[in-house]
């Protein structure tokens, strides 16, 4: 790992536990919320697998890049650099959360939808981050475990993924990431039912 990328992750860390930091720390005599200002939601920093470690979230991003240089662009500033990684450990810690289909893909909501889902998510966790769909889908190609559909002429058009809030889908996996790893390449990616429908035909008129 190099310094930048190593500066990137020693700044989540970072923001991370300052967010945990400042949770402990909140009075506890602060008065109760109004009975009628509905429920809340917290978001806690946990997950339902081992996740990376700086290296290997390095690693992870280098394996994509090098198999979909169009999602993972390699950047001339040091700082496009930078707030690519930060948002790809973020979208991977967003999606190690939820489930995943057992077979196909989930067209209800295109990748487009999740990663502005995760956008939000961030967001009322307290660990907001610039989402781009180059960041999302590098995040979906590390975890190893999801089902993906791409269109690379198109990107981000034409881009599903397997990825639901059903609880009885299958929860993430840590041997989805690490074999991404270990094999040194991602798994293949899947062809969507868009992809499979016939193209017209083009009618050939002769003068």
């Amino acid at each position: 790992m190099n310094d930048r990328e190593r500066i990137a992750v020693l700044e989540h860390e970072l923001a991370d536990l300052k967010a945990t930091i400042a949770a402990k720390d909140m009075p506890k005599s602060q008065p109760a919320r109004p009975v009628d200002d509905g429920p809340t939601v917290t978001f806690p920093h946990v997950y339902p697998i081992q996740m990376p470690s700086s290296g290997e979230y390095s690693g992870l991003l280098a394996v994509v890049r090098k198999t979909y240089p169009k999602i993972a662009p390699t950047f001339d500033r040091e700082n496009d650099r930078r707030e690519f990684f930060e948002a790809f450990v973020r979208c991977f810690e967003r999606i190690a959360t939820l489930r995943r289909l057992p077979t196909g893909l989930n067209y209800k909501r295109d990748a487009r939808d999740w990663a502005f889902e995760t956008a939000g998510w961030l967001q009322q966790r307290g660990t907001p981050a610039e989402i781009g769909m180059g960041a999302f889908m590098s995040a979906v190609i590390a975890a190893g475990d999801i089902s993906f559909a791409l269109e690379l002429d198109r990107f981000p058009l034409g881009s599903y993924v397997s990825l639901t809030y059903d609880q009885e889908a299958f929860t993430a996996s840590t041997a989805g990431w690490r074999g991404v790893l270990a094999n040194g390449k991602p798994r293949e990616p899947v062809i969507s039912k868009q992809q499979r429908a016939p193209q017209p035909q083009q009618v050939r008129i002769y003068g």
